[in-house]
């Protein structure tokens, strides 16, 4: 048998909303994209709920137990060109060979949402191909010039799931 409690206080039509958690540490190069993202597309769309959700700790569970839907932005390398998003979903980050500073704990902290709480029902975790994340302040030159594409492509996905196309 199983707990489950449930958090409060919560708004009314909080859990249909769905939120995008921007991962990063700023101090870190191009770790901290996530909060950059965070600050240019949180004013573009109100079906989502842009949370900072820094370097992913513990504090973390109360917001992914709120919501049904989450989506995780983070910078990654999975191989890819610099300024390259693409889509993962938990077990795919397991398996494949993707690197994040915050993928190990971050699966925890879902993990043990779902079991306390049973929430977040569904994560996708955008993965955005970065090229240094090692200690200092800034985003890379290839990352900033990069930026208005990462945007771009991140927006599409994200209007995607409010006005799906109708094939």
């Amino acid at each position: 048998m199983y707990l489950v409690l449930d958090p409060q206080p919560r708004s009314e039509g909080e859990m249909e909303r769905i939120a995008v958690v921007c991962l990063g540490n700023i101090l870190r190069g191009d770790d901290g994209l996530g909060v950059y993202l965070k600050s240019i597309l949180e004013n573009r769309f109100e079906h989502f709920d842009f949370i900072d959700g820094g370097i992913c700790g513990s504090r973390i569970i109360d917001i992914l137990s709120r919501y049904r839907k989450v989506i995780i932005i983070d910078s990654s390398d999975f191989g890819g060109e610099i300024g390259e998003v693409r889509e993962f979903n938990l077990d795919e980050i397991q398996e494949k060979d993707i690197f994040s500073v915050h993928f190990l704990n971050l699966r925890r902290l879902i993990e043990l949402s779902r079991l306390l709480y049973n929430r977040p029902e569904d994560v996708t975790i955008l993965c955005v191909q970065v090229e240094n994340m090692s200690f200092g302040q800034g985003l890379s030159s290839s990352v900033e010039k990069n930026l208005d594409n990462i945007v771009e492509k991140i927006e599409k996905f994200l209007l995607e799931i409010v006005q799906p196309t109708v094939h």
